[in-house]
Formats: structure tokens, sequence, C-alpha cells
């Protein structure tokens, strides 16, 4: 059995010369829209479960419940942020505004905001105009002059929970569909330009590298060879101390 070739796109991209910018251009995209829309599954992942402490019970202690909730609903924030608001030099945004109704782009904001607000930066983020996710609050007791601090945060909400977790899902399709069409566009572009362009299939031919080495990692090429050879696939890394 031969060797498992691949083409890393990034590699053959990086080496295509600057008259072909439209079809670098049009990988990065498809790359990141795939990017974008692992965070928004995450995101919704991440909420169902902070959820489920709620809906199904847990054999963790009260105290652990909290924590694990509060956690999971941030990370489910900040991923969402990062996939529909964020803007990085690593990563192209898109926005999704313009494809939400009315509903979707209040729970889009409301999300945005906390994690603005809240999560990435210090603030109350508020969730209405009478509840804010996080209140740090000093007083002063009356009868005896002490300082009294209190701080009072929101770690568990079914109903934030379902919010982030309906919104991640419906983020999610539309930014799948955006893949999609940009990864049927990518298509037809390499089919048109390897067989009839010099530079293009130079760059094809010497961009090929084994699976393994691809991924660094031969289990997880191992598990992504297993998948169907189309299509959006997660594989999970474990980082082990080879030393």
């Amino acid at each position: 059995m031969g060797e498992d070739l691949v083409v890393d796109l990034a590699a053959f991209a990086d080496k295509l010369p600057a008259k072909h910018r439209s079809l670098k251009q049009l990988i990065t995209d498809t790359v990141d829209l795939y990017s974008a829309f692992n965070d928004l599954k995450l995101a919704a992942e991440f909420a169902g479960r902070s959820a489920a402490f709620e809906e199904e019970g847990t054999s963790l202690t009260p105290e652990e419940a909290e924590e694990c909730s509060m956690a999971l609903t941030c990370a489910a924030i900040v991923f969402y942020g990062r996939a529909a608001k964020g803007t990085s030099k690593h990563r192209k945004s898109f926005d999704l505004r313009p494809h939400f109704d009315e509903r979707e782009r209040q729970n889009h904001d409301l999300i945005c905001r906390l994690r603005d607000d809240a999560i990435a930066h210090y603030g109350p983020g508020k969730l209405t105009d009478e509840v804010a996710l996080r209140e740090d609050k000093a007083f002063v007791s009356v009868e005896d002059g002490q300082l009294l601090f209190s701080s009072r945060s929101i770690t568990r909400s079914l109903s934030l929970a379902h919010i982030i977790r309906s919104q991640s899902q419906r983020a999610a399709i539309i930014m799948q569909r955006l893949h999609d069409e940009r990864q049927e566009r990518l298509l037809d572009a390499l089919h048109l330009h390897i067989p009839t362009d010099a530079d293009v299939n130079a760059a094809w031919r010497s961009s090929k590298v084994k699976s393994t080495d691809g991924f660094g990692d031969p289990n997880l090429a191992a598990e992504l060879a297993r998948r169907p050879r189309a299509g959006i696939h997660r594989i999970s890394g474990k980082l082990e101390d080879r030393g």
C-alpha cells in the first residue's frame, strides 16, 4: 500500500506567485470559515453541558457544579464571541448579523456584550437592566463601623445556557453554509488551475507530505484517515511529554 499523501494547503498557498492572489485568499477564507465553525460548535457543546447540570442533575457537589457550570458558560461565551465577532491577525472575521432575524441579533448582541464586558474584560456583564453577571460591592456596617466586601456572580443560569446554545447552533449552521460555498469555489479553482498553470502545478507537487508529517502525530493522522474523505471533521490531540 502506498503512502497516504496529502497537500498542505497553507504551504501550497505560500508558494503561489502573486498573480494567484485570489486563489491564496480563497484558501485562507475557506480554512478560516472552518475554524470559526468549529468554535461555534464548541460554544454550543459547552453551553449544552452547562444546561445539563440543571436539567439532568450531577454527582458533583453543589459547589463543584456551580464552578463547572460557570466555567462552561464562560468558555461558550468566549468561543462564540471570537467566532462571530472577534478580530485577529490570525483569522479573518465574518459578520453574521445580516443572516440573523431580529431575535437572533438580540441574542448575538447579548453574548458579545457579555464577552466584551464581563469575560474578556472586567465589567458587570448586564443580562438585563436589573441583573448582572458579576457584581462587587463594599459596605460599612452602621452598627460597628466594620467594612464588608461582597462578590456576587451568576454561576448557573439555565435560560442563559439555552440562549447561548441555540444561538451558537444557529450561527454554526450559517458558518457551515458559508464554508461549503467557499469549499466548492476552492475545489473548482484547484481543478481549473492545477492542470493548466505550471506555477500552480509546481506549488501543488512540492506541497505534498505524508499525512503523519502534516499533523506531526501519527495517531492524529490515523484518526483522520478513518473519517470520510470529504467534509468537516474535528479530531482531538493530547499533548504528551515525548522527552
